[in-house]
């Protein structure tokens, strides 16, 4: 009998015991489930974060290697050498063309109508018809370029009846003034550069003298029916000029 209240305060002394060790033990479970938990929410893939991830994944693929970068530098600098190349190779086409040797000299006498197949032919016939006064012809034979025309229509504007009745419209009045103002002397073509649509024509029109000489650039254009000579934009201000009065009207 005497042992009961030993036993009894014995089973009371464990129970304190275990009592005391068993918030802690709560407590460090309740921090590890939520560590837990923590842990696994910062596995998943944020929404926000989904798509740089995946731009950068797609970046990476379109990177190239260094040996890839070698090569398309490499190809960058044949590119460059190929245009070198070529951009000396047209220089010396184009010098070769205009120090060609001067044609024999053509005296206005020999000019002719060779009609404008060829851009040389096209030149020649405008020559002749401004040395026969065929004021037509040389309207039909050649364009004005688009600020050419823009100034010759503004020029136009400006007509009295009177010159109007003479020069029924822009392209006359200019062919008109080609007629007097091409150079009535014997002329050389000396080179020419261009492609198959526009080229430039290099002629020297000679004095009496046969020495002395000037060189006039024409520029010819593809058109539909043949050559046409391109009347520039400096000509029309100086043909307007020529009509005001403030230029001789002298063959030159």
């Amino acid at each position: 009998m005497r042992s009961k209240p030993w036993r009894f305060s014995a089973v009371l002394l464990l129970l304190v015991i275990v009592g005391g060790f068993i918030p802690p033990l709560l407590r460090q479970r309740e921090t590890t489930l939520s560590l837990r938990r923590e842990i696994a929410s910062l596995r998943e893939p944020k929404p926000e974060l989904i798509q740089p991830i995946a731009e950068n994944h797609r970046l990476k693929t379109l990177q190239i290697s260094d040996l890839e970068l070698k090569t398309l530098e490499e190809d960058q600098e044949a590119f460059i050498r190929l245009r070198n190349d070529g951009k000396a190779i047209g220089e010396s086409i184009s010098q070769r063309a205009r120090r060609m040797p001067p044609r024999k000299q053509m005296p206005v006498r020999a000019w002719v109508n060779r009609g404008t197949a060829l851009p040389s032919a096209a030149l020649e016939t405008v020559l002749w018809a401004a040395a026969a006064g065929e004021v037509d012809i040389i309207r039909e034979a050649l364009v004005l370029s688009a600020d050419a025309k823009d100034e010759a229509e503004k020029v136009y504007e400006s007509f009295s009846d009177e010159l109007r009745a003479r020069y029924p419209s822009p392209e006359h009045w200019i062919a008109g003034f080609i007629l007097r103002d091409v150079p009535l002397t014997a002329f050389s073509l000396f080179g020419s550069n261009g492609d198959g649509e526009k080229v430039k024509l290099n002629a020297l029109f000679f004095q009496e003298d046969g020495i002395t000489r000037k060189e006039i650039v024409f520029e010819m254009v593809r058109s539909r029916d043949g050559w046409r000579l391109v009347v520039p934009v400096t000509a029309v201000e100086k043909y307007a000029a020529l009509l005001k009065g403030r230029l001789p009207a002298e063959r030159k």
